[in-house]
Protein backbone atom coordinates (compact mmCIF):
# COMPACT_ATOMS: atom_id res chain seq x y z
CA UNK A 1 0.00 0.00 0.00
CA UNK A 2 1.16 3.15 -1.05
CA UNK A 3 0.12 6.79 -0.33
CA UNK A 4 -0.48 8.78 -2.52
CA UNK A 5 1.07 12.20 -2.71
CA UNK A 6 -0.93 15.83 -3.13
CA UNK A 7 -0.73 16.38 -6.98
CA UNK A 8 -1.84 13.51 -7.69
CA UNK A 9 -4.89 13.60 -5.58
CA UNK A 10 -5.23 16.96 -7.37
CA UNK A 11 -5.47 14.92 -10.37
CA UNK A 12 -7.93 12.61 -9.46
CA UNK A 13 -10.20 14.96 -7.99
CA UNK A 14 -10.71 16.45 -11.51
CA UNK A 15 -11.20 12.64 -13.22
CA UNK A 16 -13.70 11.20 -10.36
CA UNK A 17 -16.50 13.43 -11.32
CA UNK A 18 -16.82 12.40 -14.58
CA UNK A 19 -17.16 9.05 -13.40
CA UNK A 20 -20.69 10.40 -13.50
CA UNK A 21 -21.47 10.94 -16.89
CA UNK A 22 -24.13 9.51 -18.60
CA UNK A 23 -22.34 8.57 -22.00
CA UNK A 24 -20.77 4.73 -20.91
CA UNK A 25 -17.76 5.60 -23.04
CA UNK A 26 -17.10 8.50 -20.70
CA UNK A 27 -17.32 6.20 -18.01
CA UNK A 28 -15.30 3.45 -18.86
CA UNK A 29 -12.37 6.04 -20.64
CA UNK A 30 -12.09 7.79 -17.71
CA UNK A 31 -12.00 4.56 -15.28
CA UNK A 32 -8.87 3.44 -17.57
CA UNK A 33 -7.45 7.56 -17.08
CA UNK A 34 -7.44 7.04 -13.32
CA UNK A 35 -5.79 3.36 -13.03
CA UNK A 36 -3.22 5.15 -15.73
CA UNK A 37 -2.77 8.11 -13.12
CA UNK A 38 -2.45 5.81 -10.10
CA UNK A 39 0.01 3.10 -12.10
CA UNK A 40 2.49 6.34 -13.05
CA UNK A 41 1.97 7.10 -9.35
CA UNK A 42 2.80 3.65 -7.88
CA UNK A 43 -0.30 2.96 -6.62
CA UNK A 44 -3.81 1.30 -7.36
CA UNK A 45 -7.50 1.66 -6.35
CA UNK A 46 -6.57 -0.51 -3.31
CA UNK A 47 -4.66 2.61 -2.26
CA UNK A 48 -7.53 4.74 -2.53
CA UNK A 49 -10.13 2.79 -0.38
CA UNK A 50 -7.34 2.84 2.08
CA UNK A 51 -6.82 6.33 1.86
CA UNK A 52 -10.40 7.08 2.59
CA UNK A 53 -10.70 4.57 4.95
CA UNK A 54 -8.12 5.96 6.86
CA UNK A 55 -8.96 9.68 9.30
CA UNK A 56 -7.39 12.75 7.62
CA UNK A 57 -5.48 14.20 10.33
CA UNK A 58 -3.22 17.40 9.59
CA UNK A 59 -0.28 18.30 11.88
CA UNK A 60 -0.10 22.41 12.52
CA UNK A 61 2.86 23.75 14.27
CA UNK A 62 1.74 27.23 14.95
CA UNK A 63 5.03 29.75 16.64
CA UNK A 64 4.39 32.09 19.37
CA UNK A 65 7.59 32.86 20.19
CA UNK A 66 8.06 36.14 18.04
CA UNK A 67 5.68 39.11 17.84
CA UNK A 68 6.31 41.39 15.54
CA UNK A 69 4.19 44.52 15.82
CA UNK A 70 4.55 47.58 13.48
CA UNK A 71 3.86 50.63 14.49
CA UNK A 72 2.68 53.78 12.36
CA UNK A 73 4.50 57.41 13.75
CA UNK A 74 2.16 60.05 12.88
CA UNK A 75 3.17 63.92 13.55
CA UNK A 76 0.35 66.27 14.33
CA UNK A 77 0.13 69.99 15.91
CA UNK A 78 0.57 70.16 19.24
CA UNK A 79 -2.74 69.69 21.50
CA UNK A 80 -4.15 73.19 22.14
CA UNK A 81 -4.33 74.35 25.43
CA UNK A 82 -7.47 73.51 27.22
CA UNK A 83 -8.53 77.72 27.77
CA UNK A 84 -7.99 78.14 23.94
CA UNK A 85 -10.71 75.35 23.32
CA UNK A 86 -13.94 77.07 23.26
CA UNK A 87 -16.94 74.51 23.70
CA UNK A 88 -19.73 75.17 21.16
CA UNK A 89 -22.86 76.06 22.25
CA UNK A 90 -25.97 74.09 21.30
CA UNK A 91 -29.47 75.70 19.97
CA UNK A 92 -31.29 76.87 23.09
CA UNK A 93 -28.09 78.89 24.72
CA UNK A 94 -26.61 75.13 26.10
CA UNK A 95 -23.19 73.57 25.85
CA UNK A 96 -22.75 70.11 25.99
CA UNK A 97 -21.86 70.37 29.97
CA UNK A 98 -24.69 72.28 30.62
CA UNK A 99 -26.88 69.79 29.55
CA UNK A 100 -25.18 66.77 31.05
CA UNK A 101 -25.81 68.38 34.61
CA UNK A 102 -28.95 69.77 33.75
CA UNK A 103 -30.40 66.23 32.79
CA UNK A 104 -29.14 64.79 35.57
CA UNK A 105 -30.73 67.20 37.91
CA UNK A 106 -34.16 66.63 36.03
CA UNK A 107 -33.80 62.89 36.15
CA UNK A 108 -33.50 63.09 39.98
CA UNK A 109 -36.47 62.25 41.57
CA UNK A 110 -35.89 64.80 44.24
CA UNK A 111 -35.95 67.93 41.84
CA UNK A 112 -39.52 66.38 40.05
CA UNK A 113 -40.87 63.90 38.25
CA UNK A 114 -41.76 63.39 34.84
CA UNK A 115 -43.50 60.61 32.82
CA UNK A 116 -42.01 57.71 31.21
CA UNK A 117 -41.76 59.66 27.87
CA UNK A 118 -40.20 63.06 28.94
CA UNK A 119 -37.13 60.39 31.53
CA UNK A 120 -36.53 58.98 28.33
CA UNK A 121 -35.92 62.06 26.09
CA UNK A 122 -33.86 63.55 28.74
CA UNK A 123 -31.87 60.22 29.47
CA UNK A 124 -30.99 59.94 26.01
CA UNK A 125 -29.90 63.18 25.31
CA UNK A 126 -28.03 62.72 28.67
CA UNK A 127 -26.10 60.04 26.98
CA UNK A 128 -25.56 61.44 24.06
CA UNK A 129 -24.17 64.61 25.37
CA UNK A 130 -21.90 62.59 27.91
CA UNK A 131 -21.23 59.77 24.75
CA UNK A 132 -20.27 62.96 22.00
CA UNK A 133 -18.83 65.69 24.33
CA UNK A 134 -18.24 68.66 22.25
CA UNK A 135 -19.27 67.25 19.14
CA UNK A 136 -23.10 66.66 20.93
CA UNK A 137 -25.33 68.14 18.46
CA UNK A 138 -29.13 68.74 19.50
CA UNK A 139 -31.77 69.66 16.46
CA UNK A 140 -33.75 73.01 17.12
CA UNK A 141 -36.86 70.42 18.30
CA UNK A 142 -35.11 68.83 20.97
CA UNK A 143 -33.36 71.98 21.88
CA UNK A 144 -37.06 73.36 22.39
CA UNK A 145 -38.75 70.50 24.11
CA UNK A 146 -35.47 70.26 26.66
CA UNK A 147 -35.71 74.03 27.20
CA UNK A 148 -39.36 72.71 28.15
CA UNK A 149 -38.80 70.33 30.65
CA UNK A 150 -35.92 72.17 31.96
CA UNK A 151 -38.55 75.69 32.31
CA UNK A 152 -41.58 73.38 33.94
CA UNK A 153 -39.96 71.15 36.51
CA UNK A 154 -36.93 72.94 37.46
CA UNK A 155 -38.07 76.53 36.98
CA UNK A 156 -34.69 77.42 35.69
CA UNK A 157 -34.44 80.68 33.21
CA UNK A 158 -31.99 79.58 30.46
CA UNK A 159 -29.35 81.92 29.02
CA UNK A 160 -30.14 83.17 25.41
Amino acid sequence: MTAIEKPTISKLSKLIPLLASDQDGEVVATARAIQRLLKTAGADLHDIVAALEKPHTETVVIYRDKIIVREKVVYRDPPATVSSIEEPELPGGYTFKDVRTTADRLLDPTWCEMNEVETKFVRSIRDSAHKHKGKFHMSPKQANWFRRLVDEYLGMEIKE
